[in-house]
């Protein structure tokens, strides 16, 4: 059992993965608990993880968005978010008017 000053919490540890576990079976024990839609979650977000960043996935116009992003930023030329998003509070409440 792991030193610590929980020993109740480090045997729950060790009784849930024990060390000789390898990930891929700490991560199918873990995963025979949860239901065929959380499941299906784990599956979407681990394709999602080991998927190609947006930007290489992206339309040729969401790069060139992104690209333009960039460089504005590199020279400078940036506003604070809370400006940003103070601006569009005042369009927002303008609208509900």
């Amino acid at each position: 059992m792991r030193n610590t000053p929980y020993p109740a919490l480090a045997q729950r540890w060790s009784s849930c993965y024990p060390l000789t576990m390898t990930k891929i079976e700490q991560l199918t024990q873990t995963a025979a608990a949860l239901s065929d839609e959380q499941i299906d979650g784990l599956i979407a977000y681990a394709a999602y993880l080991a998927g190609q960043p947006l930007y290489y996935s992206a339309p040729p116009e969401v790069r060139a968005s992104i690209d333009r992003g960039l460089d504005q930023y590199a020279r400078g030329n940036t506003v604070l978010g809370t400006t940003v998003f103070d601006h569009l509070q005042v369009k927002i409440d303008a609208a509900r008017q």
